[in-house]
């Protein structure tokens, strides 16, 4: 731990692990949601995967990332503030 950083930055940090983590996740949560909001049409992965791109190509899979994207960076930069923040004060760092 270093004494000098900011709890901005831990937020800052937070808001980009956030972002990708949710980029890079969300065809999955895409594909995870068609299959569990219709079970019946959409049986295995990658007729889902093939049902989605046909329908919408590529940018099926980033549907609703923008709400997605908001809610996990925020939630990440929120929790890794407060995590850092309370570790130095506990003095576990």
């Amino acid at each position: 731990y270093d004494e000098t950083i900011h709890p901005q930055l831990y937020f800052v940090c937070g808001l980009a692990a956030g972002s990708i983590a949710a980029v890079v996740t969300q065809p999955a949560d895409v594909i995870k949601t068609h299959m569990q909001t219709d079970s019946k049409k959409y049986k295995r992965i990658m007729s889902t995967v093939l049902q989605i791109y046909q329908k919408n190509g590529y940018n099926g899979f980033f549907k609703g990332i923008v709400p997605r994207t908001l809610r996990r960076t925020l939630m990440a930069a929120m929790s890794w503030t407060l995590y850092e923040t309370v570790s130095r004060q506990v003095g576990l760092r």
